[in-house]
């Protein structure tokens, strides 16, 4: 069972493996390397890890991150919930980023086959975008901006609708 992705929440050291998660508290130790407070690895219950670390986000609710059987959310409190129900049709597909879009309560995980699978964390409801396949995307200049291809997609803040331009 190897570490597939690392992540900080909550002061805490998250560490995914491909069947299971564990977490690592406390400062560390001093510049001097005295007075080290780190725990040990400890486990958290669950069933599910995390296959991939680019599906590997961090929202209000907690981390966010996909399994071998679907989108599953490590809250804050260290419990894992599956949350990804509504758009298991797509668990076959490859993530290639996922972002958190904070200004409209959105997590999405674009993929390479086309679909970028939509996240509110407000309502607790998911939505996709389709024949979108992405190589990566992030939020740059507070927009949503994807490579697709040879093209920069950016998200007009204006319309929320995606704009291509291509890349020579």
């Amino acid at each position: 069972d190897k570490i597939t992705a690392l992540r900080s929440m909550d002061g805490r050291l998250i560490i995914f493996k491909e069947r299971s998660i564990l977490y690592i508290s406390g400062s560390g130790p001093a510049q001097d390397g005295s007075n080290d407070d780190f725990s040990e690895p400890l486990s958290i219950t669950t069933d599910a890890g995390c296959i991939d670390q680019r599906s590997v986000v961090l929202t209000p609710d907690g981390l966010m991150f996909k399994s071998d059987k679907g989108i599953y959310l490590l809250s804050r409190n260290l419990t894992v919930s599956y949350i990804g129900a509504p758009v298991e049709l797509w668990n076959v597909n490859t993530i290639t980023s996922a972002t958190l879009m904070e200004k409209v309560n959105e997590i999405r995980f674009s993929t390479l086959e086309g679909q970028t699978l939509v996240y509110n964390y407000y309502s607790k409801a998911w939505s996709w975008f389709e024949n979108m396949p992405l190589i990566g995307a992030c939020m740059f200049n507070g927009a949503y901006t994807a490579i697709s291809g040879l093209n920069v997609i950016n998200e007009s803040n204006a319309d929320k609708k995606m704009l291509g331009a291509f890349i020579g």
